[in-house]
């Protein structure tokens, strides 16, 4: 099971890669179908671990490249950063449950800098899985020292379909 759970989250993952994201120079804005879709191609599916008290964890190695907007020396904003931590448990609830995930409510933790041009290590854990609803917690990790550099902890609603406005 925990094969299939990894072979599902990393096909969600790659599918997420295949569509077309580009950036137009001129305007400094992103062209892209979904914004999600750009912080996607920052992960690489690594690795699921099913425990006794949680749902599973979902590990991913993090890579933010090198024309990523900016702060001061080379480090990742934190409201990019949010970004992110929105959309590493959306990817790792594919593997458990089918439907769209929205987020109700976020908190998160910065402890460090996230530094471009790195290897960091992304770690989600479903928390919780209930009905239509589902907690999540993740982290970025320095990949060299294990040491968090943000933690955020996530909720969603989950919905069948999405009305067509």
């Amino acid at each position: 099971m925990q094969k299939e759970l990894g072979k599902i989250i990393d096909q969600e993952l790659q599918k997420s890669k295949q569509s077309e994201t580009s950036l137009n120079k001129d305007k400094k804005q992103f062209q892209m179908v979904r914004f999600e879709e750009y912080f996607l191609k920052m992960l690489e599916f690594l690795d699921v671990h099913l425990e006794d008290d949680s749902y599973g964890v979902v590990y991913y190695k993090v890579k933010i490249p090198s024309n990523f907007s900016k702060i001061r020396d080379s480090n990742m904003r934190r409201t990019q950063l949010m970004t992110l931590f929105e959309v590493m448990p959306k990817n790792a609830l594919k593997g458990f449950d089918e439907r769209e995930a929205k987020t109700f409510q976020m908190k998160t933790q910065f402890f460090q800098d996230l530094p471009i041009q790195e290897d960091l290590i992304g770690m989600t854990r479903i928390m919780q899985l209930d009905g239509n609803i589902a907690f999540t917690e993740s982290y970025i990790l320095n990949s060299k020292t294990n040491e968090p550099l943000a933690h955020g902890i996530i909720s969603f609603k989950l919905i069948d379909q999405i009305a067509k406005l």
